[in-house]
């Protein structure tokens, strides 16, 4: 199994990219693609990201999609399992970027979160 993390301002980090990288269009986040490629063999992929991919669980209560489009992205050409992401708050549920699940789990401290459960296939559970 892989789970792969990004850049957040709540958790800092010397392998921390910034925020203006992962919003780049027309880009990948840059080690994502070389860290798929190097674990091949891996059975599931999961990534935690805090923005969600453009088109996906992102859409601001004004209407605006305001997700990453080099998420995205890297998304419809790696196809990870599962992404898990927040930052969009009012956009929590799930949808699909291809064949990768996308869980946009809303936020915690108005009691939203989700259990991954891993075995033959992915679970996600709301809780």
């Amino acid at each position: 199994m892989l789970v792969w993390g990004e850049w957040s301002p709540e958790t800092p980090a010397a392998w921390a990219i910034p925020p203006a990288t992962i919003m780049a269009p027309k880009r990948y986040i840059p080690f994502w693609p070389d860290a798929i490629r190097r674990l091949p063999g891996r059975r599931v992929k999961i990534i935690l990201s805090h923005q969600p991919p453009r088109g996906a669980q992102d859409t601001l209560y004004s209407g605006e999609s305001s997700g990453s489009t080099g998420l995205c992205r890297f998304l419809e050409d790696f196809q990870p399992d599962l992404l898990l992401c927040g930052h969009i708050h009012e956009a929590r549920g799930e949808s699909l970027v291809g064949e990768c699940r996308v869980v946009n789990v809303g936020e915690m401290r108005r009691g939203f979160a989700v259990m991954v459960e891993i075995g033959d296939e992915i679970s996600v559970r709301w809780i």
